[in-house]
């Protein structure tokens, strides 16, 4: 069964559906991507050649004009108090600094020194670290109502102020509007693990989802219709290693579903 739904997966993707056709053979050589995110797109690499990385595979299906990473692992959406700018540290483990907020702070510093392209597209994928580790980031789960979200300006905020998930999206998302104003964000859910209760998951993706769309963000449940699920990952390791991380086969699976779904988030947005 498991096989089937793959294959059946791989040919939606490879048809283009929601988009046009010929857009998955002509590739998205004028765009240029930009990836932010945790453990699962740190995995690819910052060139994004990493076969454990989703991004990898999203770059084979989509076929940017160019594409680069500024993913860590252990990285949180969640600020904490103690968060500060730093563009510096380089961290593989959960730290006050080792946040989505200064993965943007170092995409803004290569743009304006030249290291890197304008992107029209930023995809950020983050949210299980949050879930995982409530206990270091106390805050992360708190609600916020939705029309509260769309008219939250924290531009100019500082991180250490920012202590829950969904303001860390708003204040990430503001601070890329402001920097690059054409990009189109998307934003991916956390998939499921063996590590975190599927409800814990769902409600760090619902969160998000809620964020995104009140910003007219991109969304992508990769909780819900990625291929790897904790209870078939607990009995036996296929689309992860260790219950959390892709393997080759998972980040393909993850890769290519994305970039069908990226695919037609963005016709709808120009539409």
């Amino acid at each position: 069964m498991r096989n089937a739904i793959t294959l059946l997966l791989f040919i939606v993707v490879s048809t283009g559906v929601g988009c046009n056709a010929a857009t998955r053979h002509d590739a998205h050589a004028d765009q240029d991507v930009v990836l932010l995110g945790d453990s699962n797109t740190w995995l690819g690499g910052d060139d994004c050649t990493g076969v454990k990385g989703w991004g990898k595979w999203f770059a084979e299906e989509y076929r940017p004009g160019s594409i680069c990473s500024y993913a860590r692992s252990g990285a949180t959406w969640t600020n904490t108090v103690n968060t500060v700018v730093d563009t510096r540290e380089y961290s593989e483990v959960l730290g006050d600094n080792n946040v989505i907020y200064n993965q943007v702070m170092r995409l803004v510093e290569d743009f304006e020194a030249d290291k890197v392209a304008e992107p029209e597209l930023v995809i950020i994928s983050a949210g299980t670290n949050d879930a995982w580790f409530v206990n270091r980031r106390p805050r992360a789960m708190e609600s916020h109502d939705a029309d509260c979200l769309s008219t939250l300006d924290l531009a100019g905020a500082k991180p250490s102020e920012v202590l829950t998930m969904q303001e860390s999206v708003v204040m990430c998302c503001g601070l890329l509007r402001q920097r690059f104003p054409q990009a189109k964000i998307v934003l991916l859910t956390p998939m499921q693990t063996v590590k975190v209760s599927d409800e814990q998951i769902e409600r760090a993706g619902d969160l998000i989802e809620t964020s995104g769309e009140a910003l007219g963000c991109g969304v992508i449940r990769l909780d819900k219709d990625s291929c790897v699920r904790s209870k078939d990952e607990s009995i036996k390791k296929v689309y992860t290693y260790d219950g959390t991380h892709t393997s080759e086969q998972g980040a393909e699976c993850n890769g290519r579903l994305v970039a069908h779904r990226v695919c037609e988030i963005i016709c709808q947005l120009d539409n």
